[in-house]
C-alpha cells in the first residue's frame, strides 16, 4: 500500500526545502552600507559577525523574543549592529539606522530569496489528493505574512496552516512545534502525517520522535545525506518525480521556463555593474563568455542592470555559438569579437579552474578565478598557479597593483 494512502497531512519546511537564499549575507550588507555611501564591509567578517550575533541572540532571546515580547525590528536591529560590531564595522547611531533600515527591507521581502520550481507544483498536486499542508518553519511573522505570499506560496492555494517560530514561541528541533502542527491539522495521528524538511536534526529527528513519518531533501548534495541515508532516513534530491499528465506538465513546463529566462531566480553581485563600468571606463574593452542561451544576452542579463553598451560590450554564448566551455574555441571568437587582437592582451575572469581558467591559458590569455563562495578546491587552484581572488572588487585592486588596467 502507498504511504499517500495512510496519509492525511504533509508538513513541509521553508528555507533549504521550498525557497533558498539569493546571493550571499555579505551582497545585502554591501547593498546597504553603499546606498549610504559607504564602502562593502568585508564579506568574510560581515559572515562571521552575522553566524556569532544571531546565535547569541537566538540563545538569549529565542524564537525572535517571543517570550519577551520583543518587537520584531528591534530583534533585528540588536542582532544586525552586533553582527556589524563583531565584523569590526562600529557605526554612529544616526548611519547605522539608515544601513539597518535598508537590511530590514530587504529580508522582509521577497528580494533576498528564490522559490524552488518544484514547490508550488508540488504543494499544490499535495492538496488535490486532498491532504492537507501544513509549513513548520523557524522564521518569523514576515515569513508567513510578506514573504512566502510574494514568492507565489500562498495560504489557501499552496498551504493551509503554517506553525513559525516566532509566533509559537516553540522552535526546530523541539518536538512541541510538531505536535503544533498535529493540532492545526486538526488533532490527527502523527502516523498519519509526513514532514519534509532538510535538516537531520531540526525537521527528520523531532517528527520522528513524536511518531510522524519524515524524509529529507539534499537540494545541494552535501556531504551529510551519506549519513543521513545511514542512519535510516529517506533522503531524495528535490520535490520532483511526478508523472503529470501533458496538459498539467504543461502548465508547469510554461511557468518554470518563463522563470529561468527572467531574472527572477538570479542575483547581480554588488560589484559586478561597478567593476564593468571600471574597466570600460579605462578605455578596456568588455566581453562576456558564458555556456548559455540567448535569454541571458537577451533578457537576463539586461533585467539584472548588465546592458551591451554600458557594462559590456559584446558577447560570446554557447547556445548561440555552437561551442561551449572548457573548449578554447569559444574563447577565440572571443579574441575575434574584441578585434582580432593577441591573447595575451586579454584577460579572462571566471570561477572555474576547468571551464574557464585552463583553456584561456591554453590559447595564451591571461586568467583569473573568483573564489566567492570559498569551495574546497580554491587551494589546489591556488597551489596550481591560479590567481584566485574573493570577488571583484579584489580584483580591481589585483589590476590597479599589477598595473593590468592601462
Amino acid at each position: 500500500m502507498s504511504i499517500l494512502t495512510k496519509l492525511r497531512c504533509i508538513t513541509v519546511d521553508v528555507t533549504g526545502t521550498l525557497i533558498a537564499y539569493k546571493g550571499e549575507l555579505g551582497d545585502y550588507y554591501c547593498m546597504a552600507a553603499k546606498s549610504v555611501g559607504l564602502p562593502c564591509p568585508d564579506y568574510n567578517h560581515t559572515h562571521e559577525g552575522f553566524k556569532l550575533a544571531y546565535t547569541d541572540m537566538a540563545r538569549k532571546h529565542p524564537c525572535f523574543g517571543f517570550a519577551e515580547k520583543i518587537p520584531n525590528i528591534i530583534w533585528w536591529k540588536t542582532c544586525v549592529r552586533d553582527s556589524f560590531i563583531r565584523a569590526g564595522y562600529d557605526y554612529d547611531e544616526e548611519t547605522f539606522e539608515k544601513v539597518f533600515k535598508r537590511i530590514y527591507a530587504s529580508f522582509g521581502s521577497s528580494a533576498p530569496y528564490t522559490i524552488f520550481p518544484d514547490s508550488q507544483p508540488f504543494l499544490r498536486w499535495v492538496r488535490k489528493k486532498g491532504l492537507t499542508v501544513g509549513i513548520v518553519s523557524n522564521a518569523e511573522y514576515r515569513y508567513k505574512d510578506v514573504i512566502l505570499p510574494a514568492l507565489g506560496l500562498n495560504q489557501g492555494s499552496e498551504w493551509d496552516f503554517g506553525v513559525f517560530s516566532g509566533l509559537e514561541g516553540v522552535q526546530k528541533p523541539d518536538p512541541r512545534i510538531y505536535e503544533i502542527a498535529l493540532q492545526r491539522a486538526g488533532n490527527i495521528a502523527p502516523e498519519e502525517v509526513l514532514h519534509i524538511g532538510d535538516s537531520f536534526r531540526k525537521d527528520y529527528l523531532p517528527a520522528k520522535s513524536i511518531g510522524m513519518h519524515a524524509l529529507l531533501l539534499d537540494r545541494f548534495k552535501t556531504h551529510d545525506a551519506e549519513n543521513w541515508r545511514k542512519s535510516g532516513a529517506t533522503v531524495l534530491p528535490d520535490l520532483a518525480g511526478y508523472d503529470y499528465d501533458e496538459e498539467t506538465f504543461e502548465k508547469v513546463f510554461k511557468r518554470i521556463y518563463a522563470s529561468f529566462g527572467s531574472s527572477a531566480p538570479y542575483t547581480i553581485f554588488p560589484d559586478s555593474q561597478p567593476f564593468l563600468r571600471w574597466v570600460r571606463k579605462k578605455g578596456l574593452t568588455v566581453g562576456i563568455v558564458s555556456n548559455a542561451e540567448y535569454r541571458y544576452k537577451d533578457v537576463i542579463l539586461p533585467a539584472l542592470g548588465l546592458n551591451q553598451g554600458s557594462e559590456w560590450d559584446f558577447g560570446v554564448f554557447s547556445g548561440l555559438e555552437g561551442v561551449q566551455k572548457p573548449d578554447p574555441r569559444i574563447y577565440e571568437i572571443a579574441l575575434q569579437r574584441a578585434g582580432n587582437i593577441a591573447p595575451e592582451e586579454v584577460l579572462h575572469i571566471g570561477d572555474s579552474f576547468r571551464k574557464d581558467y585552463l583553456p584561456a591559458k591554453s590559447i595564451g590569455m591571461h586568467a583569473l578565478l573568483l573564489d566567492r563562495f570559498k569551495t574546497h578546491d580554491a587551494e589546489n587552484w591556488r597551489k596550481s598557479g591560479a590567481t584566485v581572488l574573493p570577488d571583484l572588487v579584489a580584483a580591481q585592486e589585483w589590476l590597479i597593483a599589477e598595473k593590468l588596467s592601462y
